[in-house]
Parts: structure tokens; C-alpha cells; sequence
């Protein structure tokens, strides 16, 4: 380990010598003694040093230093002692911040710790991490982009990325879905064209976050065994991760509506916006004057299954049956996420084909806007 330690100051660099030496000699590498016995003595050298000295090139080399006990936990399988040994790290520096009221950077912990979290299953833990490590790198003017914001925005082609097979997973994931659009419209939109127009451009960057977290979910969604899926709640846990994907759409659409600064648009008006700008006869109007009259007589999951399979009657001629149908079930997925709990059969069962109509207009959205 010693031979890629960072120096840092005499004094600190001795104390993580101690360190390593007494890890090093404990072939078991029990964490609860790391924890315990080994971190509190070198905390109390080297964190009194960053403290005083709270920059980001001490910060990364302490976290630099300090990671490549993560790393051998890491490469050894054991991601859960690697994660419970980051935690332990930012322990008590969380508790020196609070008392000193001084900062100290902490994005690279964070982020190690998000990509443990996250190769364990741990998605929404794994995400508010990432989350929290590009956070600090904006506290920190560190260089942009960093290994957080590539992640989030699917750099799945930079090799350099530590993650990045949990990258690349989700990127070929996304293009899943991207084929089957590309045939209805018919786009060249390529997963790296909606990760340089879109991922990489709209803001705020909260969006991305809930879209990455989204494709995640939906992916970890499809590996549970469908007689899991067959259960009544599976319908409403799949509405909403839906609804999250259609806010997306709310917030990508609304930040080129050209009054989004003026009033609130309500999503009929955007996803109208959106229709209208595409040359669709579909209209807001419709939306809400003749769909939602149509769920409330005839019931959501019948008109969801109408709209899914084609044969529901839109109020005009459509220029594109496929596109414009699933306009109006991004609409009611909308709807229905925002004001209802109830489940629902269709949902439950067809659940990746209307992820597939959701996705159809993000990249619509994509395609027209950005």
C-alpha cells in the first residue's frame, strides 16, 4: 500500500504508516478492529491537519490514502466491510464539521461509497451518495465534469471511470428502449446523441439525477421474477417509477416551453407543446377533454390497455398513431401517479411496454427540443 501512498505532511505521513503497517498485519482484516483500534489514532493526527488545511488537494490525498483499504476489500468481493469502512471515514469528520463549522471536501468518499452502494443493489442509498458527491464537487469548484457527473450522465465511453461497467449496464440498457423508437419515428437519435443533447446539457442537473436513479430502478425492476410482479402492489411500484420517468418529461419539455418563467403549466399543456411542435393534431384540449372523461367512465386500466394496443380512437386523425398514443398514456401515467394510490392490473403486467411508450416521448422530447 505504501507504494502508492500520497504524501501529505511528515507528521500525517507517519501516523498512515502506523496505519498501514497495522492492517497490513492482520491477515483476517477485520473491520471492526480497523474501525475501532486502527482509525482513531491516525484520525487524530490526520484530521487535525486537514482541518487546518481544508483544501482539495490535501482532502484527496487523505481520501486517496485512505481508499486504498477500500480497494483491497473491494478486489477482494467483501463490499460490504468496503462500504462499512467508508462510512466509518466520513464519521468522524461529519462530527468535526458540525463542531469546527468548517467544511472539508468530501466528493471522491462519496462517491466510492455511491458505486458500493450501488454494486450491492443499494440504488436509492447509492444514488442520494452520488448525489451528495456531486454536491461537493460544486461546493468545491472541483474541474467539471467529475467521476459523479459522469456517472449520472452515462459516460459509458470514458474508460477511466471506476464504475464503469455499472455505467455501460444502464447506457445499453437505455438503448433498449431507443431501438424500437428509432423505428417508429424514424430518428438516428443514438444513446450517445441523447447523452451529449440531453443528459449533458439540461438543468437542473436534479433532473438527470432522477432519470439515471429512474433507468436504474426500471432495470433492477426487470431482474425481479415476474411471479414476484404478479402481485397488486407490483402495479402501484411500477406506477411510480413511471411517474418518475414522466417528470423528466415535464421538466425537459417545460425548459423550452417558451412561458415556463412566467406561469405554471400544468402537463396537458406541455405534452400538447410537445404534440403541437411535432405537427400532431393532438392537442391539450384532448387530453383533458376527452381522455380523462374517458378513464372516469370507462376506468383507467381500460383505456391504458386500449392506448397500448392501438386501438383506442384519438380525437382527431393522428399523424402518427404509435407517437401520439403514447402521448396520451404519458399523460395518464401522469395523472394517475400524481393523484391516485390505487393500483393497477395493466400496469402490473404490461409494465415494460408502457416504460417503452414513456421513453418514446423522452426521446420525442429529445428529438424535438434539444
Amino acid at each position: 500500500m505504501m507504494s502508492q501512498f500520497q504524501s501529505i505532511d511528515p507528521v500525517v505521513d507517519q501516523a498512515f504508516r502506523e496505519f498501514f503497517l497495522s492492517y497490513e498485519n492482520d491477515p483476517q482484516r477485520d473491520i471492526s478492529r480497523v474501525s475501532s483500534v486502527l482509525l482513531p489514532p491516525l484520525e487524530t493526527v490526520a484530521l487535525s491537519y486537514l482541518f487546518e488545511h481544508p483544501s482539495l488537494e490535501i482532502a484527496r490525498r487523505y481520501h486517496k490514502n485512505l481508499r486504498l483499504v477500500w480497494v483491497d476489500y473491494f478486489r477482494n468481493g467483501r463490499l460490504r466491510d468496503a462500504e462499512t469502512f467508508l462510512s466509518r471515514v466520513l464519521l468522524p469528520i461529519y462530527q468535526r464539521e458540525q463542531r469546527s463549522g468548517t467544511q472539508v471536501p468530501k466528493g471522491p468518499i462519496y462517491y466510492f461509497w455511491a458505486g458500493t452502494c450501488l454494486l450491492m443493489g443499494e440504488l436509492d442509498k447509492g444514488f442520494l451518495l452520488m448525489h451528495s458527491s456531486y454536491s461537493e464537487d460544486v461546493r468545491t469548484n472541483s474541474p467539471q465534469p467529475t467521476p459523479a457527473r459522469k456517472f449520472v450522465t452515462l459516460q459509458f465511453d470514458d474508460a477511466r471511470q471506476f464504475f464503469g461497467p455499472l455505467v455501460i449496464m444502464y447506457a445499453d440498457y437505455l438503448n433498449e428502449f431507443l431501438i424500437p423508437y428509432r423505428l417508429l419515428r424514424p430518428s438516428s437519435l443514438t444513446k450517445k446523441d441523447f447523452r451529449t443533447r440531453f443528459l449533458e446539457s439540461a438543468s437542473p442537473p436534479d433532473i438527470i439525477f432522477t432519470f439515471t436513479h429512474a433507468l436504474a430502478r426500471l432495470h433492477q425492476y426487470n431482474s425481479i421474477s415476474q411471479y414476484i410482479l404478479r402481485s397488486d402492489f407490483a402495479g402501484q411500484y411500477g406506477l411510480n417509477l413511471l411517474f418518475d420517468l414522466v417528470l423528466v418529461i415535464d421538466n425537459a419539455i417545460k425548459q423550452r416551453h417558451p412561458d415556463s418563467n412566467s406561469r405554471h403549466i400544468q402537463a396537458s399543456e406541455l405534452l400538447g407543446y410537445l404534440a403541437s411542435n411535432e405537427g400532431y393534431p393532438l392537442k391539450h384540449g384532448h387530453l383533458t377533454g376527452v381522455v380523462s372523461p374517458d378513464v372516469k367512465s370507462k376506468g383507467f386500466d381500460i383505456v391504458l390497455l386500449d392506448l397500448l394496443d392501438r386501438v383506442y380512437m384519438l380525437p382527431s386523425p393522428p399523424k402518427s398513431l404509435s407517437l401520439e398514443s403514447d402521448i396520451a398514456i404519458t399523460y395518464l401515467i401522469r395523472n394517475r401517479g400524481a393523484h391516485e394510490l390505487s393500483t393497477s392490473r395493466v400496469v402490473a403486467t404490461r409494465l415494460n411496454h408502457i416504460a417503452q411508450s414513456i421513453f418514446n416521448v423522452l426521446f420525442l422530447t429529445v428529438d424535438s427540443f434539444y
